[in-house]
């Protein structure tokens, strides 16, 4: 949340409310234009404020969210996305032999706990305005990977087939990161969703995906994807 306060607040000079989860009760989001959500689990979010986001992104509303606020979207039907599960990290690793000495370094290889990736863009779309280069690297620190999206136009950023361009990953971890979406974004009703599985402003110096954010911002009504029929 600090990483994106700083990137709106120091480096836009965009006003942003801070909202404490418990506190989302007493919020009119009708007078809001976009919600941002960042990386975090959104257990306290009752079923009556559910249902009040909702209505207000089929209404227009924008919503830009990153790494594992993605899950709790899907998991209410509103970003159309699926992901790789523990299950399938667990299966890419060959576990014949170990012993319980080796657990730790085990769990160690299945985390990505900070690297640098390599995605290739949509340069056309218009959440990409501003960039020239269809190679963009992004930092990656948390283990949300994004599966590439069964429908056209939805993806804005997917991993190349060698992604890992610098720091430490398990070559099982780097395939399965790779051919994967990164970034993707569609229509919900007259709403828009932005959905990265990283941080695109990750630590106020990671300048490179920081343009996307303020393209979501700027550029959010300005592509249409619809996801199902209207």
């Amino acid at each position: 949340a600090g990483h994106m306060l700083y990137y709106l607040d120091e480096v836009l000079g965009i006003p942003v409310s801070i909202v404490d989860l418990h506190r989302t009760h007493e919020i009119d989001v009708t007078k809001y234009t976009h919600i941002i959500l960042v990386d975090g689990e959104y257990p306290f979010l009752s079923d009556t404020i559910n249902t009040k986001i909702k209505r207000w992104l089929q209404k227009g509303g924008i919503i830009y969210a990153q790494q594992t606020a993605l899950r709790w979207l899907s998991g209410r039907s509103l970003l159309e996305a699926n992901f790789i599960s523990k299950n399938a990290i667990n299966r890419a690793f060959d576990t014949d032999g170990l012993s319980y000495g080796d657990k730790e370094q085990q769990e160690a290889k299945q985390r990505i706990a900070g690297a640098i990736f390599n995605t290739k863009v949509d340069l056309s779309h218009p959440l990409m305005f501003g960039y020239h280069n269809s190679d963009l690297a992004i930092f990656k620190n948390r283990m949300v990977m994004m599966e590439q999206p069964s429908k056209p136009f939805m993806l804005i950023a997917g991993y190349k087939d060698k992604p890992l361009l610098s720091g430490y990953s398990a070559d099982e971890m780097t395939s399965l990161v790779a051919h994967n979406a990164a970034i993707v974004a569609h229509n919900v009703g007259e709403g828009r969703i932005i959905a990265s599985t990283e941080n695109l402003v990750f630590r106020g110096y990671w300048q490179g995906t920081s343009k996307i954010v303020a393209n979501a911002l700027f550029f959010s009504k300005a592509f249409s994807v619809e996801t199902s029929p209207k």
